[in-house]
Order: C-alpha cells, then structure tokens, then sequence
C-alpha cells in the first residue's frame, strides 16, 4: 500500500484529485503531503477509517474483533475464511485509474459521513439489511468493479466454504462484515437460494 522510493501517489492521481485530496487533508488539519506515500487505494481506506474513528467508531470494539478475543480465551480454533494477504492484493492489484475512482468516491463520501455513518450503525443496530444494503452497495457502485471483486466474488467463494463446514459435526461459528450479508449477491440470498 505504500511507494517506498518508487514513487509518489501524485503519479497515479491526475492534477485535479492529487488537488482535491490536498485540500480535504489541509481542510482536516493535515498536512497537504500526508497520504504523498500512500498508494490511492490505501489513502482511501486510511481516510474513511479515520474519520469513521473521529466519529466514535472503534476497530478494536468490533463485532469480529470481539468474537475472536473471545474464541482465543476460550481455547477454540480460529481459522480465516481467507488470508490477510489475499485481502490486501484485492485491492493492491487494482488498477490505477480504478483506485483513483475509488479514492474520488471516498473524498465524496467524507462531506456526508457526519449524516450517513450514524445512519448506517443504527440500522445495524436494527438489523434493517434494505437499509445497510442501500448505504454500503450505493457507494460501492461509484466505484466500477469494486463491488464484484469485495463483495461478490468473495461471497461465491464463502458459500462453497461455510457449506462444507455444515457437513461435518462440529459446530462453527463464522463471523464477516456485514457487507457481505446484504443485497442479492450477499450470502443470507445465496445460502437462501441454495435451500
């Protein structure tokens, strides 16, 4: 996610949203050459964590991160569905001018997130999936590709792996953010259509 020496994210911005990323970062207080080492796709999601995080959202109070504190003290196994390394190379492997889309739409994003975080965490709360699919697919969407290869394919892959673990005897527990259960492609329809 980082240039090292090999470069700048500048080169993989055009002039206009290398600007526009400047000035959002001067607008927060940053220094305009903060994210300069980041590649588009890591300057993205660093920006939307971040100002997730200034709105009272903590990674380490998450569902999963909860769940696999617990498992660990309890002495059961966990196991990922896939690895760190696969998720990362998702986006590492994306094209440039699909990571500065991907980068512009998180930049448009961050002028409502005041609205539509809390928006988006009480529908959690009330585990409205219509409601969290229109506010987490929507965004996707701006971004060509992005939800196919996050969401989609991903969850095609999970349903061939949770169904095998229903075949055995043991019991599992299987825990995935929740854009993955939403929507047509999410795994509650898939798991739903496959009976």
């Amino acid at each position: 996610g980082m240039y090292g020496r090999e470069g700048r994210i500048s080169d993989d911005l055009t002039p206009e949203t290398y600007a526009r990323l400047r000035k959002f970062l001067t607008d927060t207080g940053l220094p305009a050459e903060a994210m300069d080492g980041f590649r588009p796709w890591l300057a993205a999601m660093t920006l939307s964590i971040t100002e997730m995080m200034k709105l009272g959202a903590r990674p380490e109070l998450g569902v999963d991160t909860y769940f696999e504190s617990k498992a660990i003290r309890d002495h059961k196994p966990v196991r990922g569905l896939e690895t760190t390394e696969f998720q990362i190379g998702i986006f590492a492997g994306m094209k440039k001018d699909v990571q500065e889309k991907m980068l512009l739409s998180t930049l448009r994003e961050m002028a409502t997130i005041e609205e539509d975080f809390p928006r988006m965490v009480e529908a959690w709360r009330r585990g409205d999936e219509e409601a969290i699919g229109k506010i987490l697919l929507e965004s996707m969407n701006a971004v060509p590709g992005l939800r196919r290869d996050v969401l989609d394919r991903r969850n095609q892959r999970w349903v061939k792996q949770i169904s095998a673990f229903m075949k055995g005897d043991q019991t599992f527990m299987v825990v995935v953010g929740t854009g993955h259960m939403v929507g047509k492609k999410g795994l509650l329809k898939l798991f739903q259509r496959k009976g």
